[in-house]
């Protein structure tokens, strides 16, 4: 009987350990949480000053305020950590003001630029390798709806991913055609397309470079963020060191 009691009352324990865990992550953010609302915040502030001087100005910028500010890089410089916490907030509730900025630094972290094509017949946009189609943000707005835009970032991380590596075998294909051509335009053309599949791609690369071909390791650098990466085995080191910051990247 006393038997039963403990292992009653150690389940009662474990359990009510976990309710505390669940509730100080939810109801007290961790650390790194605190500081890139507190970042956010300062950010915030920047944006105002900038759009300031902007509208100040003698002579107005058609391209708008720069954004581009330190706390800003701050936020960028987080990399694929920074994810999680971009996410939250881009599918929770917001502003569409507040979902730009979000997108802003999303785009910034990942590092990926779309080939579009846009479908006449359709009145629509296709993301070319993802096969996917969306209204642009001008067309919400004719429509009413500029609220219920979303970006074609957002439509790529639910949608897209998901197609990495079909993509990543096609842009590799074509950028080694390229070089067994020796045409140095293509080359250069493929490079950069291949590159713009963003962060998404850092494991892949490692392994073609792993096989031998260390054409990509500008790419690993770029996309990486770390300039100090010089051979194949720096970036395998690097990649073993940060990989698990990319998690939620791969989770496709």
């Amino acid at each position: 009987m006393n038997g039963k009691k403990r292992a009653i009352s150690f389940a009662n324990l474990v359990f009510c350990s976990l309710a505390v865990l669940i509730f100080c992550r939810y109801y007290f953010p961790r650390d790194d949480e605190k500081e890139y609302e507190y970042l956010l915040r300062v950010w915030e502030k920047e944006r105002a000053v900038a759009l300031k001087e902007w509208k100040s100005s003698f002579t107005i910028s058609s391209r708008g305020p720069s954004y581009d500010t330190k706390s800003y890089k701050k936020l960028v410089s987080k990399s694929a950590k920074l994810i999680p916490f971009l996410i939250k907030r881009i599918k929770g509730k917001r502003t569409q003001e507040e979902y730009d900025h979000y997108m802003s630094l999303f785009v910034a972290i990942l590092k990926i630029r779309f080939e579009l094509e846009f479908l006449k017949d359709e009145g629509k946009l296709l993301l070319v390798d993802y096969d996917i189609k969306y209204s642009s943000r001008i067309d919400y707005k004719l429509r009413g709806k500029e609220e219920d835009f979303i970006y074609e970032y957002e439509l790529w991380w639910d949608q897209g991913r998901s197609r990495t590596p079909e993509v990543f075998a096609k842009k590799y294909q074509a950028y080694s055609d390229a070089r067994k051509a020796e045409n140095t335009e293509e080359i250069a053309r493929t490079f950069r397309l291949f590159q713009n599949m963003g962060i998404i791609i850092l494991p892949n690369i490692l392994d073609k470079m792993e096989e031998g071909d260390e054409t990509l390791l500008p790419m690993f650098v770029y996309l990486s963020g770390d300039k100090t990466l010089k051979t194949v085995a720096d970036c395998h080191q690097w990649w073993e060191k940060n990989k698990e910051d990319y998690k939620i990247v791969l989770d496709y």
